[in-house]
């Protein structure tokens, strides 16, 4: 299978509870790792739109590029060669029913469209690039990826009292304080309004720390248990297939919308000294001193 590389070059590194781990950087190392494609999972090539392939970009040794572009009702997968021809080009809708599991649905036909793309374009491919809808965001179990709530897509606007906790902390007029700025989404699961707290028996059953309902605090005693982790739309389909969710890198397209400053090359202060991060701060500072996990 050929090797995965998930990262863009303006990548900024992003671990969190729900935030940041470490410090940003501009260009983090690459992730580089098999491409995995289960094989139980039915491709349904017949349900994709897909383009005939160029057979001269094929030959043995060449490489090949793939681009994944997940939007607001269906996906593309683009494939070039070294001169930017498009050697395959396959297209499929998500479904009727997407709406009732989003996760589900783009996990599927990313799949599909993987096992759509012809076998010699496929056993070329030695990068894999991906664009979702910026501010579409999923809180997950970091161990396995699993979905602990609803994703947020990026029209969601969320409540105003929590676009005013955002404005609370943020600079004025800043971009993560618009109604549907990722930010907003991660204080709607923190704070548990209106569905955003539904995802706290799921991570309880799951064994992650949770934050004490209204006071925003962790309380996980002293073994380092693994807090929820916030996945961007794009990096969360990019784990499906390298299988590291915790990797800590996201795009500054996503990042902005959380609070990202590109002329720090970091998360600011204010964001940072929110209870939020400091816990993501503690999970790896226990984690390292081999403490109970």
């Amino acid at each position: 299978m050929p090797s995965a590389i998930t990262t863009s070059p303006n990548s900024v590194t992003q671990r969190s509870t729900l935030i940041s781990r470490v410090p940003a950087v501009r260009r983090p190392p690459l992730i580089q790792t098999r491409l995995i494609i289960p094989n139980n999972i039915p491709f349904g090539a017949a349900q994709a739109a897909t383009s005939p392939v160029i057979s001269t970009a094929t030959a043995p040794n060449h490489p090949l590029y793939l681009g994944l572009d997940f939007g607001t009702s269906g996906a593309r997968a683009a494939v070039i060669d070294d001169d930017g021809r498009v050697v395959q080009d396959v297209k499929m809708g998500y479904g009727d029913n997407a709406a009732a599991d989003w996760a589900g649905a783009w996990k599927r036909v990313l799949f599909e469209l993987i096992g759509s793309l012809d076998q010699s374009v496929r056993s070329s491919i030695t990068s894999v690039a991906f664009d979702g809808t910026s501010a579409t965001a999923l809180l997950i179990d970091p161990r396995d990826g699993a979905p602990l709530a609803p994703p947020k897509l990026y029209n969601e606007a969320q409540a105003k009292d929590i676009v005013a906790a955002a404005k609370a902390i943020a600079p004025p007029a800043h971009t993560a304080t618009a109604a549907t700025s990722t930010l907003c989404k991660l204080l709607t699961w923190w704070y548990g309004t209106g569905d955003g707290g539904n995802w706290r028996q799921v991570a309880s059953e799951r064994g992650l720390a949770l934050p004490s309902p209204g006071s925003g605090v962790y309380d996980s005693g002293v073994t380092a248990l693994p807090p929820p982790l916030l996945l961007h739309q794009a990096d969360w389909l990019a784990a499906l297939l390298h299988g590291v969710y915790d990797s800590g890198v996201t795009d500054w397209n996503n990042a902005l919308k959380l609070g990202y400053d590109p002329e720090l090359e970091s998360y600011p202060s204010w964001l940072m000294e929110q209870a939020l991060a400091l816990e993501a701060r503690r999970y790896d500072i226990l984690r390292n001193l081999d403490l109970d996990s």
